[in-house]
């Protein structure tokens, strides 16, 4: 918290201060002219006072009522929902808590559809995690890849190109492979209506280069998405995928002689 922040809160903290020892003597002197008799000015006090004491009540309530969030559905229906656990939604998913993921789920229903910082579903931010248990509970609780709702407040219209994009410079691995076999069997996308990235090969490419060498679990990457029908002659305007891959073997510092970079670029055009 800056200065400014400080100096905002040690000013409320004073009048509050100053608010509850107004509220006291108030009190006290209802109470005092009261036994005294003078009956219009302890009602007065009293009434001072209690205006006070409902003014700190209102305030107890705004501070320690649990703050919601709004969670739209793709029917337009709207939910609010304690903000602390959409937050441990996220951190669960994040943490691959299997557990409370379901429990949370089982609460919320509208948790399926609820977006990340960067707009991502909760079955895109998953697949990242390279569990697939914990994507297929989403999915069994109504996730979806590459929904139109699901990536309407993303920076990506594709769930592959989020989980590509997410694990650059990851080192290969058969769970990366894995978890876009599953995501492919289970509604993603392989070719994409864009014209920087026309399918998953130009972000594939790109991820597979990032770690500085091309493996063979890279080359069985890219055998995947061609066998689900990425296309190797499609040009995104500047570039098919072969070409791209050298240019990304280029920006990593890939030598022409690495037999990985050569046996990719011979899939590619093949």
């Amino acid at each position: 918290m800056g200065f400014m922040g400080l100096a905002i809160v040690g000013i409320l903290l004073v009048v509050l201060a100053i608010a509850a020892l107004i509220m006291i003597i108030c009190f006290v002197l209802a109470v005092v002219l009261g036994i005294k008799g003078h009956k219009t000015a302890a009602i007065i006090l009293t009434s001072i006072a209690s205006v006070i004491l409902v003014g700190f009540i209102v305030l107890g309530i705004i501070i320690f009522m649990p703050k919601k969030i709004k969670v739209e559905t793709p029917d337009g229906n709207i939910f609010p929902i304690i903000e602390t656990d959409a937050y441990a939604f996220s951190e669960a998913i994040h943490n691959t808590d299997i557990v409370t993921v379901e429990k949370l789920l089982d609460k919320y229903p509208e948790l399926v559809y609820y977006k990340g910082i960067n707009g991502q579903s909760p079955a895109d931010e998953a697949s990242v995690t390279l569990d697939i248990n914990l994507v297929q509970t989403i999915l069994d609780h109504g996730g979806r890849f590459d929904g139109e709702f699901e990536h309407s407040d993303s920076i990506y219209d594709y769930s592959l190109e989020y989980f590509f994009s997410e694990l650059i410079g990851t080192p290969s691995s058969d769970a990366i492979n894995d978890m876009a076999e599953f995501m492919l069997n289970n509604g993603a996308a392989v070719e994409f209506d864009d014209n920087t990235h026309p399918n998953a090969l130009f972000r594939a490419v790109w991820c597979i280069c990032a770690d500085g060498s091309i493996q063979d679990t890279d080359i069985d990457l890219l055998r995947l998405l061609i066998d689900h029908g990425a296309s190797i002659t499609e040009s995104n305007s500047y570039y098919t995928p072969s070409e791209f891959l050298q240019m990304a073997a280029g920006q990593y510092n890939i030598s022409d002689k690495d037999s990985g970079l050569t046996k990719a670029k011979k899939l590619l055009t093949q």
